[in-house]
């Protein structure tokens, strides 16, 4: 079997292309990944502060308790919610790739 010089250059092209495409597909994952991050540390930051702030300020122990107790179902509901955003971005991120590497058949 003699390879022709066309086939191996389009083999070739289309390698360089689709490694181009997978690497701006992770970037853009990567993306997504930080600004989930930021957004998700930027919140956590705010919330906390505005209970430390809250805690300080207390004076009675059961206002204490209150606080404490009522700053669980916020938290554990932004955790969920930071969760299924990871798992969005997760899963979708490949997606490009899939496709390029399933439609891709090297010429022969």
């Amino acid at each position: 079997m003699t390879v022709m010089p066309e086939n191996l250059i389009a083999a070739g092209k289309a390698g360089f292309e689709a490694s181009i495409a997978i690497a701006q597909a992770q970037f853009a994952a990567a993306e997504k990944f930080a600004a989930l991050n930021i957004t998700s540390v930027k919140s956590t930051f705010e919330d906390a502060s505005v209970h430390l702030r809250s805690v300080i300020s207390t004076q009675d122990p059961q206002d204490l308790i209150k606080l404490t107790s009522g700053a669980a179902q916020p938290a554990l509901q932004k955790a969920v919610t930071y969760a299924q955003s990871f798992y969005d971005v997760a899963t979708q991120a490949p997606r490009p790739v899939w496709r390029r590497s399933s439609s891709h058949r090297p010429p022969r």
